[in-house]
């Protein structure tokens, strides 16, 4: 598939490259080559994508581009602030050429959950704020319901995304029993490498559902997306190495080998640091303190609380940060 891509992005010397490229390059940048390139190397060439489908007027690619540009950007860890002004860049652009579903069911959902979790807002006059003010809270099935189906994907997938960043389990974990087909790799194992970020969140999901019901089912679904991720962490160990490290210690953590959870939060953490995946470094501190505050390592809960809030501090989430140090000093610290 990667020799392929190379291939056909070679060929477009030989045609208008500006006609094809806002087409290839949002499939081999922002599909093909996430299993072999860093995932903030493809920023860029998605962006070019974007701008030249809105200035061809082509609906469909400048729609496939936006969610592919800002969901590889969310993934790659992209500061809030940034990803926030582009969306608001974009909802202009998108507006004019009247994309109303792209709107309502994509750009509004993903801007309520960066204002919730950097506590930032556009100003009210925005398109966004007023959009996520008026639109449904269950965008799911405002998608279903419409019957669009690129979008009933996406708003699953930001659904589970947002439950788990508030640490509403109970959600997310409903969100996973209601939509099966969705989730059916979780129960066959055939994970894509392209649906990896819904994969780790479904996996993080399973192990606290697991370890909250002992449901053998959720030990299932989160072992198979551990054995996707190591398979994954060996073809691009920059991409995937971190987040295979922390579905690690949740399965060390859920099976109650305190040596082997402990030095996989720390592996993981580091991993993403290293690699720029700050947001995913902020996760594995904050899950590591809640491990060792369950066991009753204080020093430990200490430390991972400080090293979480800061790290979600230098990705633009502030209110997520504070959160994390109420929470978890209130649980594990005693407020100490």
């Amino acid at each position: 598939g990667c020799a392929l891509a190379r291939t056909a992005l070679s060929l477009m010397e030989f045609y208008d490259a500006n006609q094809m490229i806002q087409r290839v390059y949002g499939i081999i940048y922002g599909h093909v080559l996430v299993s072999i390139k860093p995932l903030q190397s493809l920023h860029e060439p998605l962006l070019r994508a974007c701008r030249l489908s809105f200035s061809n007027g082509h609906s469909e690619n400048s729609t496939l581009n936006t969610i592919t540009y800002i969901s590889r950007s969310w993934q790659a860890g992209k500061k809030l602030p940034l990803i926030m002004n582009e969306m608001n860049a974009f909802a202009h652009q998108h507006k004019q050429q009247s994309h109303f579903a792209m709107l309502q069911l994509f750009l509004a959902p993903i801007y309520k959950i960066i204002s919730t979790l950097s506590g930032i807002s556009l100003d009210s006059s925005e398109l966004l704020p007023q959009l996520v003010a008026t639109c449904s809270e269950d965008i799911v099935e405002t998608a279903r319901n419409k019957n669009e189906t690129l979008y009933l994907y996406n708003a699953i997938a930001i659904s589970l995304e947002e439950s788990l960043s508030l640490r509403n389990f109970a959600q997310a974990s409903q969100t996973i029993l209601k939509y099966p087909d969705f989730f059916k790799m979780l129960e066959n194992g055939r994970v894509r490498i392209t649906e990896f970020m819904v994969a780790f969140n479904a996996g993080l999901v399973s192990f606290h559902t697991a370890r909250e019901t002992r449901e053998a089912h959720w030990m299932e679904k989160a072992t198979n997306v551990v054995a996707a991720f190591e398979k994954f962490s060996k073809i691009n160990e920059w991409n995937f190495e971190h987040m295979y490290l922390l579905l690690k210690a949740e399965l060390h953590h859920t099976k109650g080998e305190t040596n082997e959870a402990a030095q996989a939060y720390y592996l993981s953490a580091e991993a993403a640091q290293k690699r720029r995946f700050i947001h995913h470094s902020a996760l594995a501190c904050e899950l590591a303190a809640h491990y060792f505050g369950n066991v009753g390592l204080k020093e430990k809960t200490r430390e991972m609380i400080k090293r979480s809030h800061d790290a979600y501090m230098e990705w633009g989430a502030a209110r997520k940060a504070k959160a994390v140090i109420n929470l978890l000093e209130l649980k594990w610290l005693d407020g100490n």
